[in-house]
């Protein structure tokens, strides 16, 4: 940058640059209230990952709508209709560990 001594224009915009850094260290010094770049990048990290969560919701939200106009309800009709008849009922005794966790 050219610079001709005495210009007004050239210390005027020292000055503002001078004066926007020093607002920035008071921020990053806690001495102004304010979000410091820290904050700032973990801000605009958390919206960037928020932003993909949400891409991702709606994928499996249109999956599972996808899903369930494509498939016959999960009943005993169709349980039938796959196995020829309905599937014997399991029944698992549940057994108590004689281990005693604390």
């Amino acid at each position: 940058m050219h610079r001709c001594p005495g210009s007004p224009r050239a210390s005027e915009s020292e000055e503002a640059t001078l004066h926007n850094w020093l607002g920035k260290a008071d921020i990053e010094d806690g001495v102004r209230p304010g979000v410091t770049d820290q904050e700032s990048a973990e801000l605009r990290e958390l919206r960037k990952r928020n932003r993909l969560l949400e891409q991702e919701n709606e994928i499996l939200r249109r999956a599972a709508a996808f899903f369930a106009r494509e498939l016959p309800p999960n009943g005993v009709a169709h349980r039938r209709a796959i196995h020829g008849r309905a599937p014997p009922r399991i029944s698992v005794p549940c057994r108590r560990s004689s281990k005693k966790f604390h």
